[in-house]
């Protein structure tokens, strides 16, 4: 039997004009105090937000700025406590995956009266010995969001949201399905204003959700469908972009294959070891999503090449040569891109390689990973073999 879990989101919107779009979504929800979350970068250096708070009028309630990378708990307390004291009944984000998992759980936040980063202790998912996840019961946020993504890491499309406990450098996972926001505004024309290298990278890591979608132990012929069309548009997507950045038409592309990939993780489909790893990767050495999927996903590929020979072909097919390697497709990719493709260039040292291959141990995904992995000396090769 294969159950398919479809998202408990209400709309997704191709917009050309975020403003419109979002007092439209706004007025459907009824808010009347809207709070925004937005990336310092955007704040400052762009009219972006401006122009939102002067499109929501009477019914901006506030605005929250400073959610560090990697959303770490004391940044989503300091939110929550601002939209709390707004009295906000709408949450909207506008930036990346932090902003929008910040904005999830902030949400989570004011229904649940949590005003110190040890409160959501109990709200965490568990990893039993055999790599199982669990996710505690509980009543979900009463206040709903809206996301305005700038890039492709597409956090916005799913109902769990991470956080990093800064104390021990351990990323945590939170969800409900119903913290998945109400409605997401897709508008390429904003994310002009994202920094190329976080673009780009983060539509490696679009793909590397595509990827590991289709070659799931759970994948089923609406994930595989999905995940196909996924990678075909983010592949040429990517590519048209690197050759003109102003090209609206491939960041829509992109945008939409960013979606697409995930309806393997919204679907509850457990992915592989590049997403595990990364996990570690971005809590304990800091590297930004994107980038560890720059840096493992054609290394996981080729661990796994000689398990998935027929899910490969597809992969290739995808990306318009089926005769080649699907991992030489994408490192060349990463490579074209000019995006950093070895753990050396982000900041890894050599020394780290055997202690994140043991943390690794302690994510759900290093366990449905499709070729076994037996033990955390399997991830150290890995993690030799990216460095």
């Amino acid at each position: 039997m294969s159950i398919i879990t479809l998202p408990k989101m209400d709309r997704v919107i191709l917009s050309h004009d975020a403003k419109v779009t979002l007092n439209e979504e706004v007025a459907r929800l009824e808010a009347k105090r809207v709070f925004l979350i937005a990336s310092t970068t955007l704040s400052r250096t762009t009219t972006v937000v401006d122009e939102l708070v002067h499109a929501l009028g009477k019914r901006f309630a506030g605005l929250y700025t400073d959610i560090a990378p990697h959303t770490p708990s004391s940044s989503i307390i300091a939110c929550a406590k601002s939209a709390r004291h707004a009295f906000a009944d709408l949450i909207v984000t506008v930036g990346g995956g932090s902003i929008t998992d910040a904005g999830k759980i902030a949400a989570l936040c004011m229904s649940q009266e949590i005003e110190r980063p040890e409160q959501l202790k109990p709200f965490f998912n568990s990893l039993d010995a055999d790599g199982n996840r669990h996710e505690p019961t509980f009543n979900p946020p009463d206040v709903r969001v809206i996301c305005i993504p700038t890039t492709l890491s597409g956090g916005e499309f799913n109902y769990r949201a991470g956080l990093t406990d800064t104390q021990l450098a351990r990323k945590h996972i939170i969800g409900h399905p119903l913290m998945i926001p109400s409605s997401v505004i897709l508008s390429p024309s904003i994310s002009r204003h994202t920094p190329r290298d976080l673009y780009l990278s983060t539509g490696i890591r679009a793909l590397d959700h595509a990827i590991e979608t289709l070659c799931s132990i759970d994948a089923n012929p609406y994930t595989d469908a999905l995940a196909q069309q996924a990678i075909k548009l983010l592949y040429k997507g990517l590519q048209d972009l690197h050759n003109n950045e102003t090209n609206d038409a491939a960041r829509m592309d992109c945008h939409v294959g960013a979606w697409l990939s995930m309806t393997g993780v919204v679907g509850r489909l457990r992915l592989g070891a590049s997403h595990a790893i990364g996990h570690v990767l971005g809590a304990r050495a800091g590297m930004p999503h994107g980038h560890t999927s720059c840096v493992m996903l054609a290394t996981v590929m080729r661990y796994n090449e000689s398990n998935l020979e027929q899910h490969f072909s597809k992969i290739s097919e995808a990306m318009g040569n089926r005769d080649r390697s699907p991992s030489d497709h994408v490192a060349q990719l990463v490579k074209e891109l000019h995006l950093p493709h070895r753990l050396r260039d982000c900041g890894v040292t050599e020394e780290m390689l055997p202690d994140l291959a043991q943390e690794c141990m302690s994510e759900s995904w290093i366990y449905s990973n499709c070729k076994p992995i037996k033990s955390w000396k399997d991830v150290l090769g890995l993690l030799e073999a990216a460095y």
